[in-house]
């Protein structure tokens, strides 16, 4: 078969094309198509254009009151040639018939093809991109309610087409603009080109190529909708209007980050991920450096603390799992020699990177540590391009601007893979299919003294609006960047958070010494191996069976002078919180790293160092609706600004992406074993 250009650059979004979008790919099986209105007389006009070393720009002929011009890069090889370009308002003879391209991309939707041009060079001739084209549309075409794109394909090619979709146009009035694509191709001297122009009825659901999934840390649902209420045209506005808000969406419990990122990327709930927070206790891992003959149970910390230089951006290392010194993991003698156990191997369950690279797609992630290897799943190798720049470095958190400055870095590598580059802008290897990033800008602005919020409404200082401001013009970089890239028609954009922040009255704040809950203990003989407290208390005995003596105090200290300021105490043997496992017990074998006992404290305490100090204002981790009532939208073609209130959590965005791509999210563990469901009112066509 001849090497021409067989790619069908095809109509897009909010309707049509599915398997095509934004590159080449393999055919998919067909499906009903609306079938093609009836042509009116053919309109013929042709032209001859001379194809020098340079760039050319020449007008396509009229037909059917439509024209337009295009614009041709720098020829790579053959220049000194002509194009013979035939403008009509039916199909040639004997080309690939647009219904047959819609097919072979298996899409759906109503659609109308407006304008022919054929394009025969005398030469073979190739150009570094795809054309740019500017179409001009008669008065009688209308563009309120459709999306405009372009097929471009090969008439000799009978069968196994390969395509790549470009649109939606940006409109003008009647002006719409293609872009040209960063796309080599080549044209085969004296074989013939069909360039087809479609319009789209908009609102038609079509396929998703693409997810780039934003974590807003400690961005609260009332944060989103107080910002889309007063700024009714930021990015975030425009993505509401273009998608689905659930109102009601709520983190996994604990509020961490850790088991914040694996509910959504994973479906699962601690129990089953084995995540409870990035400072845990394992009481079937030994402590660094050991050897198995040494007594079971640790710490498990996976934040800087594990890297080779964590003042250092890199860590150490490529910013990724170079970045980490084994010699500072946990170990793990499950297979009878000890095993530096890294990040991604203490993950219980597949995600969805994993699940995605088993399909054959691309993936990347961009998060805060090196430790955030743990998102590369218990295979390892997860993430294809995994960029992890140490926010502990250089007291980036010490300052909202900083903090900006250091995301900005994470939003350079997201808008490099948005061009199909990796994170360095120096590799070419095609968009992926799920990639994204976390913001710190958001908790940080939460957390310094002197930020947050001034009142219970959750009004945000100047310091938080600044760093909203900035989310929303970091995600306008990025949209724009899709759009420029012709990919917003073939992507879902999901912006969520890990966490929420707490407490938002900024009256409630109450910081105690987080060594009072361990003296409680201890004084009860019944000592804590490891105490994890932020805006809760995860507590780990050190011998399971002083557990009721530990609950004895702790119940006793809430009914006296409480000191600690508890609200509530969960045994973690018998009725542990939602998503937590069972701790082991007497008479259960139970969760090797489920905590003992969970305290719920007072709303506003926080359990840090020094409370003299007043180094924050705010926290995360906890059990309140401040912790867990986050925001979730989701934007992608055929959303139309819907609103979602019953109860969801995020974990469910996890079986949402893989469903979205056309996968099973069957093939997630976690969503396997807890029955995890599809958001809400998110349909895609598949």
């Amino acid at each position: 078969m001849r090497q021409a250009l067989t790619r069908l650059v095809a109509c897009c979004t909010l309707a049509v094309f599915a398997a095509g979008c934004s590159g080449g790919g393999t055919p998919s099986a067909p499906v009903s198509v609306p079938a093609q209105p009836a042509s009116a007389p053919s309109q013929t006009t042709a032209t001859t254009v001379a194809l020098g070393a340079g760039a050319t720009t020449f007008a396509l002929p009229a037909a059917g009151g439509i024209g337009g011009s295009v614009d041709l890069a720098a020829p790579v090889s053959g220049a000194n040639g002509t194009l013979r370009v035939t403008a009509s308002t039916n199909a040639p003879a004997g080309a690939a018939s647009p219904q047959d391209a819609i097919r072979h991309t298996q899409a759906t939707g109503s659609l109308t093809v407006l304008y022919y041009a054929t394009f025969t060079p005398s030469i073979d001739v190739t150009f570094s991109s795809l054309p740019g084209f500017t179409i001009a549309l008669p008065a009688s075409v209308p563009t309120a309610g459709r999306s405009f794109y372009y097929a471009l394909s090969d008439p000799t090619v009978t069968s196994a087409l390969q395509f790549r979709t470009e649109g939606p146009a940006k409109v003008a009035g009647r002006t719409l603009t293609f872009g040209a694509s960063a796309v080599p191709f080549k044209l085969v001297a004296n074989e013939t080109y069909v360039f087809a122009f479609y319009a789209v009825v908009a609102n038609v659901a079509q396929q998703v190529r693409h997810v780039l999934l934003i974590s807003v840390d400690g961005m609260h649902q009332v944060d989103l909708a107080r910002y889309v209420a007063k700024n009714p045209s930021s990015n975030l506005a425009s993505l509401a209007k273009s998608g689905i808000s659930y109102t009601n969406a709520h983190t996994p419990t604990p509020s961490d980050s850790f088991p914040g990122l694996m509910g959504l990327i994973t479906g699962g709930h601690p129990a089953t991920t084995g995540v409870y927070y990035d400072d845990a206790y394992d009481r079937a891992l030994r402590a660094p450096g050991s050897t198995c003959s040494a007594a079971p149970g640790t710490e498990v910390q996976y934040a800087e603390n594990i890297d080779k230089n964590p003042n250092a951006l890199d860590g150490g290392g490529a910013s990724d799992a170079t970045s980490i010194d084994p010699a500072k993991l946990p170990i793990d003698c499950s297979s009878g020699v000890p095993v530096p156990l890294y990040p991604h191997a203490y993950l219980r369950v597949n995600t969805i990177f994993e699940v995605a690279k088993a399909a054959g797609s691309r993936t990347a992630w961009t998060d805060k540590h090196p430790a955030y290897d743990i998102v590369n799943g218990p295979s390892g190798s997860g993430v294809d391009d995994l960029f992890t720049p140490e926010i502990a470095a250089g007291g980036t958190t010490g300052s909202i601007l900083a903090t900006e400055n250091y995301d900005d870095v994470k939003v350079a590598s997201v808008i490099n893979e948005i061009r199909g580059l990796d994170h360095t802008g120096t590799k070419h290897p095609g968009v992926p299919a799920i990639f994204g990033m976390n913001f710190q800008a958001v908790s940080v602005g939460q957390k310094l003294p002197g930020n947050g919020y001034t009142d219970a409404a959750g009004t945000p200082s100047a310091g938080l609006q600044n760093a909203l401001d900035y989310i929303d013009a970091s995600l306008g970089r990025m949209l724009a960047t899709l759009d420029a890239q012709n990919l917003r028609g073939t992507t879902l954009v999901v912006v969520t958070a890990k966490h929420g922040q707490a407490p938002i009255d900024p009256a409630r704040t109450n910081l105690i010494v987080d060594s009072t809950i361990p003296n409680l203990l201890s004084a009860s003989n019944a000592p804590a191996a490891q105490a994890t407290q932020d805006d809760i208390a995860l507590l780990w005995l050190a011998n399971a069976s002083t557990q009721t003596a530990a609950l004895g105090a702790l119940k006793a200290s809430l009914a006296g002078a409480n000191p600690a300021a508890i609200a509530s105490v969960f045994d973690g043997q018998v009725a542990p919180p939602p998503g937590f496992g069972r701790a082991p017990s007497a008479t259960l074998a139970g969760d090797s790293r489920a905590p003992d006992v969970v305290v719920r404290p007072q709303p506003g305490v926080i359990y840090v160092g020094n409370p003299a100090k007043k180094s924050k204002i705010a926290e995360h981790g906890g059990l309140s609706d401040d912790d867990t009532h986050v925001a979730l939208l989701l934007s992608y073609p055929g959303a139309t600004g819907t609103t979602v209130s019953s109860n969801v959590g995020t974990v469910q965005v996890a079986p949402t992406i893989v469903s979205a791509l056309g996968l099973d999210p069957g093939a997630l563990q976690a969503v396997a074993k807890e029955g995890t469901p599809v958001l809400p009112s998110a349909t895609f066509v598949h």
